[in-house]
């Protein structure tokens, strides 16, 4: 469906169902959002085949896992992931249940300029690292969710 659509340059995924492993293979795609929260988060993993122009990569969502790998991005500069992202970058293996853990270099992980991190729980040793990780790195911004029950639990305190 991208490959015949020339002049897609953003691409939304929310909610994908039916599709487990979707490919792309992109040239004109400068920007991927994905968030697989539903009930049954159909999306186990997005493979980025080729996507020359691609300069933002993010997933949305911190309570379903995504394995995202981007096998040939070679323009990727943002990139937004959570604690529930495995990225793989060619050769860079980078997993962020525990804490990453990495295996490799690519050059991708090179170029990253800005990182955007969403976690349940804030974790530094896991931003620490992933700040080795990249080293041209410029920018990094960090949400930290916090679960609405306890904001209420607090509420009700005082």
């Amino acid at each position: 469906m991208i490959a015949r659509s020339p002049s897609v340059e953003f691409l939304l995924i929310i909610r994908c169902t039916g599709a487990h492993r979707p490919r792309i293979n992109s040239f004109t795609l400068k920007t991927i959002a994905v968030d697989n929260h539903s009930p049954d988060p159909s999306i186990e993993e997005l493979v980025i085949e080729s996507a020359p122009h691609l300069q933002t990569l993010i997933h949305l969502d911190h309570n379903h896992d995504l394995h995202i790998a981007a096998l040939s991005v070679p323009k990727l500069e943002t990139l937004g992931c959570t604690n529930s992202t495995r990225l793989v970058f060619g050769s860079t293996d980078i997993r962020h249940n525990q804490g990453p853990r990495i295996r490799g270099l690519a050059t991708v992980a090179c170029k990253i300029k800005c990182l955007v991190l969403g976690m349940a729980t804030l974790n530094l040793d896991m931003v620490i690292e992933l700040m080795t990780t990249f080293p041209c790195l410029e920018k990094l911004y960090i949400q930290v969710m916090i679960v609405l029950s306890i904001l209420h639990f607090l509420w009700l305190l005082y």
